[in-house]
């Protein structure tokens, strides 16, 4: 059964179309991750499920109720924003509290909830100290507090890591994931980081130009991308195009303008048929024990601490990026080495344009 329920959900702003007819439906206790570029309308749907902005048309129901029209104040919703919008001259406890605010618990109930969301968040020895001594990371601790201390339904992050640098924002995707485990809080968080999303979340929904393109599963989506949209946005990956030359059990032959390509075996792939393939750089195998490999010349090694990316050059001048393990062996290799691969796993998508 949905916890959240989104049905055709459309939103224009003057004449241009943001939201089309989007829907989804979220369990309860999962953590959404929804991501799309810059402009793709991730903050718009938020701002709808929040009752920020109002839709144009479509529905929203939230534990089986319907909200689309419902005043902010009634949903019991909390929406945290990538700048936190917390009081600097205030304490962390005044903070937090101030969620409080326009709710008739009683002053007894009020410490009650503060001192459990203050050891939910680990800002215990911080409670009386100004926002604005704080540190970026305890900050954040401090808008997840005021957003969970008035129990809401659901919570909605608006990339409200991005402000951390890279150390804090690692230690606090993982503060976020147990405070999410913890509470069992229906969470919907907005990103553009990919890697970010595939960490944290139990379901991801990509957008584009204001449509869900697909959602499923982290691994479902790095793995079994539904178009090359999404492989690509979703992670490193080399884009080639070719025709089919010839499928046999082992491998599928591509010819690529006179440069051939071994692939992994496609049962679905027909001789003369010209497609556009994806390989991830980790499904290059550069310690080819293969019978059928492909040659290439390593053109620059970048090393990225346990792994090292390589940009190797075919033959006809087209590149492609592997990525290798960083161990004592991988010493072995060097710019201008000729090297024998094979790939071991690709994607294809159609015709080639």
């Amino acid at each position: 059964m949905s916890y959240l329920k989104i049905e055709n959900v459309s939103k224009y702003y003057g004449d241009d179309l943001v939201l089309e007819n989007v829907s989804m439906s979220i369990k309860k206790g999962s953590f959404v991750s929804i991501l799309g570029p810059s402009g793709c309308g991730k903050t718009t749907l938020l701002k709808i499920i929040s009752g920020i902005e109002k839709v144009y048309k479509g529905k929203i129901y939230l534990k089986n109720n319907e909200i689309t029209n419902m005043p902010i104040y009634k949903r019991n919703v909390a929406l945290v924003f990538q700048n936190y919008a917390l009081f600097p001259h205030l304490s962390v406890k005044e903070n937090i509290l101030y969620g409080l605010k326009n709710k008739k618990n009683t002053k007894e109930e009020k410490e009650n909830l503060l001192e459990e969301i203050i050891s939910i968040v680990k800002l215990k020895d911080f409670v009386n100290r100004k926002v604005n001594e704080l540190s970026g990371g305890q900050r954040q601790r401090v808008a997840l507090g005021r957003a969970l201390i008035i129990k809401p339904d659901l919570l909605l992050l608006d990339e409200s890591l991005n402000a951390l640098d890279r150390e804090l924002r690692i230690k606090m995707q993982s503060e976020l994931k147990e405070i999410q485990k913890k509470t069992n809080i229906t969470t919907i968080f907005i990103t553009h980081d990919q890697e970010e999303a595939l960490k944290l979340s139990d379901e991801i929904m990509v957008m584009r130009d204001g449509a869900i393109v697909q959602r499923g599963t982290p691994k479902d989506i790095y793995e079994q991308p539904k178009d090359l949209f999404v492989a690509k946005f979703i992670g490193e990956i080399n884009v080639l195009g070719g025709m089919v030359k010839s499928v046999k059990e082992d491998f599928c032959e591509i010819d690529m303008g006179g440069q051939r390509l071994f692939i992994n075996p496609h049962k679905n792939l027909k001789v003369g048929q010209a497609h556009t393939f994806a390989v991830r750089p980790e499904k290059i195998n550069i310690w080819n024990k293969e019978k059928v490999y492909n040659e290439g010349v390593i053109e620059d090694i970048t090393y990225k601490g346990n792994m090292e990316m390589c940009s190797v050059i075919l033959q006809n001048a087209t590149k492609v990026k592997l990525m290798m393990q960083n161990m004592d062996d991988s010493d072995k290799i060097k710019k201008g080495d000729k090297i024998k691969f094979a790939i071991t796993d690709s994607m294809f998508f159609g015709k080639e344009k």
